[in-house]
């Protein structure tokens, strides 16, 4: 089936015919030996768009022979290495079977919720746990307790101090960070030396008073020479606009006082200012790696008592249970002895971590020469685009496209490049925004011939800007399902 790319990933903007694509790639999967549909799992980000492909995926089966489907036929017929009669003589057995399966068409979110059931003892879970959020006040007092029970609440003012900011700022912080943990693990932080801190805020103070000195020693020094070389803190010296300048020889408020020697106590300064910040940032992190482990444990032993999950819990705890003491292969034989094909739909909304408890799949299907034999075969395919990343918030990296296809050789490269749902000039529009913003941005072309229309404004207040010109657009006659309407949020809408 040299027709077939068996590990691919698909580059398709909005309207390039994405779903298309991906649907026809499950519908030829079941075709294929006729492969049972439990053993394909197809993720989605939205319950939405799991109803839908399912939906997509039955229509196209119950209507491959129809006339107008006749492009999807000969796809299929080409992927397959079959005809037309082959194909449709095989096509009623696979739908009846598809339409009695317990399909695997559905979110990220609930795959993981799945296998966390399924090893819910390990974590020290009910597999009768629930999906839903806890009061953020509950959930913030348990860390303060926590953090007094380990005796770090000295810990937690100081650096709320030190960084100008409220015990709610950091745990918000530490929630972020908690979604993400995948990201930021691998980084080691090493406990702060004793008295390190104090030793360079120490040199800091002695470079800057042997400058003060020769400048206040000076007869001929302005009183703006001598109020810029006072100061009562690091901060305040930090904020020295003079320390951005090479030399102080030129340096108009110094340059009556200057002495070859300043020079070499401002080379000194500077080091001594950055070797204290860069202490100060590793104390710091020090701190927030301490603070953050009795937050992952407090807000842990809280959820386990209430029996009650979200989704980043679900999504956080399947990754700890792949980073402890559980038995890997074990757990990947239970999962990998049911599945043979992998097909991720919006992969630029995947996350590192979910990425991280996807990859050895992904490693096992795409292992090889890229031409399994017949008794053995598996795929991996993933579709996305960049431009169209709308999950940042939850930790979605859509840099891993690229960086999936590159770091699996096997895996190939499909883009479609032309556009079927918008008119010429959005499409040229979308093309003069992106091209040099995205590395290799394939550009669209539109199968349109209409114009279209494109209007970008800067309003004050968008909501009535958006509804004066949607209202401008229909007094003016054209159709309201032409018109789409995104907002950032569901109250806006």
């Amino acid at each position: 089936m040299s027709g077939f790319a068996y590990h691919l990933a698909c580059e398709a903007s909005a309207g390039s015919g994405k779903t298309w694509q991906l649907s026809l790639r499950y519908v030829a999967l079941l075709l294929m030996h006729e492969t049972p549909a439990e053993r394909i799992l197809c993720l989605t980000f939205t319950n939405k768009a799991a109803a839908e492909m399912l939906e997509r995926i039955g229509l196209l089966l119950e209507h491959l022979p129809d006339a107008d489907h006749a492009a999807q036929r000969a796809l299929l017929c080409q992927w397959l290495q079959t005809d037309k009669p082959a194909l449709l003589k095989a096509l009623p057995n696979v739908r009846k079977n598809f339409l009695r399966a317990h399909h695997r068409i559905m979110t990220i979110d609930a795959f993981l919720n799945q296998i966390l059931r399924q090893f819910a003892l390990f974590a020290g879970l009910s597999p009768l746990f629930e999906i839903g959020p806890l009061p953020e006040h509950e959930t913030l007092t348990a860390f303060l307790q926590g953090a007094k029970k380990a005796g770090l609440i000295k810990n937690l003012r100081a650096l709320c101090l030190d960084q100008h900011r409220s015990a709610e700022s950091l745990f918000a912080e530490f929630l972020r960070l908690y979604e993400q943990e995948a990201e930021i693990e691998n980084f080691a932080f090493a406990p702060p030396k004793p008295g390190e801190l104090a030793a360079h805020e120490a040199e800091v103070f002695a470079a800057f008073n042997a400058l003060a000195d020769v400048i206040t020693g000076c007869k001929q020094a302005s009183a703006t020479a001598l109020k810029l070389v006072q100061a009562d803190s690091i901060e305040a010296i930090a904020a020295k606009t003079w320390l951005s300048r090479e030399s102080l020889e030129d340096y108009v408020y110094f340059k009556k006082c200057y002495q070859p020697k300043m020079q070499a106590d401002f080379a000194r300064l500077k080091a001594a200012l950055k070797a204290w910040f860069d202490a100060a940032e590793a104390d710091a992190l020090w701190q927030m790696r301490t603070l953050y482990g009795c937050f992952e444990e407090s807000l842990g032993l809280l959820k386990k008592r209430a029996g009650k999950l979200d989704f980043a819990d679900v999504t956080h705890l399947v990754y700890r249970l792949l980073s402890s003491g559980l038995d890997r292969e074990f757990f990947y034989f239970k999962l990998d002895g049911h599945i043979e094909h992998l097909l991720i739909d919006e992969f630029q909304d995947t996350s590192t971590v979910q990425f991280e408890i996807l990859r050895p799949l992904i490693e096992e299907f795409t292992a090889g020469s890229g031409t399994p034999t017949r008794a053995a075969i598996k795929s991996f395919f993933y579709v996305g685009d960049a431009k169209q990343s709308i999950y940042r918030f939850r930790g979605g990296n859509p840099h891993l496209f690229k960086a999936v296809q590159e770091r699996y050789r096997n895996i190939k490269r499909q883009s479609l490049e032309v556009n079927y749902r918008s008119a010429a000039l959005p499409v040229a529009f979308v093309n003069r925004v992106f091209t040099g913003k995205i590395k290799d941005y394939p550009e669209q072309k539109a199968n349109r011939t209409e114009p279209g229309y494109v209007l970008v404004k800067e309003a004050e207040n968008p909501l009535e800007t958006c509804v004066e010109t949607v209202l401008g657009l229909l007094s003016n006659h054209i159709p309201a399902d032409e018109i789409a309407v995104l907002t950032f949020t569901n109250d806006d809408a």
